[in-house]
């Protein structure tokens, strides 16, 4: 019998990340999309650059997968209503130009 732990975590993954995998053809990736979900929750509130997130599953993975791979799997996971992208409240007119506009 399932702890509910696993039977909430289950259930995440059959209607959340399965959704994902299929409506955008995503193939053997749900470990990688999983893992980077789970970045994403644990950093809410920090800036997310694809291209630091690109070299940390290399290095500590040893998973090649590209920024705009990453980027685009952020977007499915807005697009399925998991995340939420937030922009920078301190930033005023003109200085928007020079800020990076990483998901937070």
């Amino acid at each position: 019998m399932y702890s509910r732990n696993q039977y909430l975590k289950n259930l995440f993954e059959q209607t959340y990340i399965k959704d994902i995998l299929e409506r955008y053809d995503i193939k053997n990736k749900a470990e990688v999309l999983d893992m980077l979900l789970d970045v994403l929750a644990s950093n809410i509130g920090y800036l997310t650059n694809p291209s630091k997130l690109s070299k940390t599953f290399k290095s500590e993975r040893q998973i090649s997968i590209g920024p705009d791979t990453l980027d685009k799997y952020i977007e499915y996971f807005e697009d399925a209503f998991i995340i939420n992208r937030a922009y920078r409240y301190d930033v005023k007119g003109y200085k928007y130009i020079g800020t990076p506009l990483y998901r937070c």
